[in-house]
């Protein structure tokens, strides 16, 4: 779902494989090092607010109604 946590791609290098255990131990984020998530950026958030006000504009026709 929109604005729900996404699945992180599995890390590529060893270096990469223990920084991923470590976040997931700091942020108890994920199920193990093939299996973790993350929060969607804030901008990604904003973006998602914004089509949701859209879809609701559209749906009530409030910009035709305040163009009149």
């Amino acid at each position: 779902m929109l604005g729900n946590p996404v699945i992180i791609p599995a890390p590529t290098t060893y270096c990469q494989l223990e920084e991923r255990q470590q976040y997931i131990e700091k942020n108890n984020n994920g199920i193990s090092w093939y299996l973790s998530f993350k929060n969607p950026d804030e901008s990604c958030t904003k973006e998602i607010d914004n089509c949701k006000q859209e879809k609701l504009d559209e749906k009530c026709d409030c910009k035709n109604k305040e163009s009149k």
